[in-house]
């Protein structure tokens, strides 16, 4: 029988969910620790993503090299275990995560769920100087687009733009649907919706059988830092989940999931 304590805390995050559109994230404001939002990510530090245990038996999938899948697999982690909010204090209910992103998400309560998964896409085609075109799209259908070669100051007043006017219902609807068996590091499981979620696998193992495990990224609400969740369904494998592919659902800490909800940029 399914464990039901988790509908006991997710009740009232998900009423108060990532895509609500708050009047905070209407607004055209945002402030990180810098006084800047983060253009660039020092990706060789570590600890980071890669320096994660995998389980006994397994080992990390192969990606190719300035993928951005192997980019999330360079994401430091930071040495302080403590998720914070926006606003400096510490987040409740920390014993859901496994680890903390080393990135800094800003004073105000901008970069949620939705924008934590836009947030490491655009920050990845920024930083590897891609050809291919840094864009959002609304629930209007605006387009807001930011070439890679723009300056710090414009890569950072496109992410104003994009925390303040997109969310996960106008994520949803610019990605493409994947099969959960398809599953690879960069992909999301997203829900759009007011309110809706959304959740980044950021790395993959698998065994000798073929049987593979990935890590979950992701924000919420209100604006915290962007951490590592942990598998509470399966503690023996946590902080990976298992990608069974005769599952319809997958149980994260704070949010229920379909597989049918799996998405790729």
């Amino acid at each position: 029988m399914r464990k039901l304590w988790w509908l006991l805390l997710a009740a009232p995050v998900v009423w108060y969910a990532c895509t609500q559109a708050s009047a905070e994230h209407q607004q055209e404001q945002v402030l990180h620790a810098s006084g800047k939002m983060p253009g660039t990510i020092a990706i060789k530090q570590t600890p980071n993503i890669s320096t994660i245990l995998t389980p006994k038996g397994f080992q990390r999938t192969p990606l190719v090299g300035h993928s951005f899948g192997s980019w999330l697999r360079q994401l430091p982690l930071r040495n302080n275990n403590t998720v914070y909010l926006f606003n400096g204090k510490p987040k409740p209910y920390q014993w859901l995560h496994h680890a903390v992103l080393d990135i800094p998400i800003g004073k105000e309560d901008l970069l949620q769920c939705a924008d934590a998964i836009m947030y490491c896409r655009a920050a990845y085609l920024y930083n590897s100087k891609t050809t291919q075109t840094l864009s959002f799209t609304d629930n209007n259908g605006k387009v807001y687009s930011c070439p890679s070669t723009s300056t710090q100051q414009q890569f950072q007043q496109f992410l104003r733009k994009v925390y303040s006017y997109c969310n996960s219902a106008s994520l949803a609807r610019q990605m493409r649907p994947i099969k959960y068996a398809q599953l690879q590091p960069g992909d999301v499981l997203l829900r759009g919706g007011f309110p809706g979620h959304g959740v980044l696998i950021v790395d993959m193992c698998q065994n000798a059988k073929g049987e593979k495990l990935y890590l979950l990224a992701q924000g919420f609400m209100p604006a915290q830092d962007i951490h590592v969740l942990k598998n509470l369904e399966d503690k023996s494998i946590s902080p990976w989940y298992m990608l069974d592919t005769t599952a319809s659902t997958i149980q994260t800490p704070q949010f229920l999931f379909y597989t049918s909800e799996a998405k790729r940029f």
